[in-house]
C-alpha cells in the first residue's frame, strides 16, 4: 500500500504524542503496525492491548492499569 510521507511520518508521531499523553507506553511493534496499516488508525479500526515489559499481553497491574483484556 502506498502512502504519502506526511502520513508515514505523521501518524506514528501523533500516536506517540497521544499514547504518552495518557500514560501508555509504545513498542516498536506499534510503530510498525501504523506504518503498515496507516488507514486502520485513520478509520479507527486499530485495537490496542496492554503489554508487559516482555511484550506479552497482560491484564495485571501496573502494566494494565484498568484490567481490560
Amino acid at each position: 500500500m502506498e502512502s504519502s510521507p506526511v502520513i508515514s511520518a505523521g501518524l506514528p508521531i501523533a500516536l506517540f504524542i497521544i499514547m504518552t499523553g495518557i500514560g501508555m507506553t509504545l513498542t516498536l511493534r506499534d510503530f510498525r503496525q501504523v506504518a503498515v496499516y496507516p488507514r486502520g488508525l485513520i478509520v479507527g479500526t486499530v485495537a490496542l492491548r496492554y503489554v508487559d515489559n516482555h511484550g506479552k499481553v497482560t491484564e495485571a497491574y501496573p502494566a494494565n492499569p484498568n484490567g481490560s483484556p
